[in-house]
């Protein structure tokens, strides 16, 4: 039982740390967008996310 719930706790600590990395290397993005265009980031995001979850 204990050996699941850090097995658990683990998986989700390293969930955490690769959607931490995706939102810096987003936030990098934003810089390299050519035409400015913000408005698509927040759809990027959101869809980056939905697929580690």
């Amino acid at each position: 039982m204990a050996a699941q719930i850090k097995n658990n706790a683990n998986t989700i600590i390293q969930e955490i740390i690769n959607i931490a990395e995706m939102l810096t290397d987003a936030d990098i993005a934003i810089y390299r967008m050519p035409d400015g265009d913000f408005a698509q980031l927040p759809r990027i995001l959101e869809n980056n996310i939905q697929s580690k979850i």
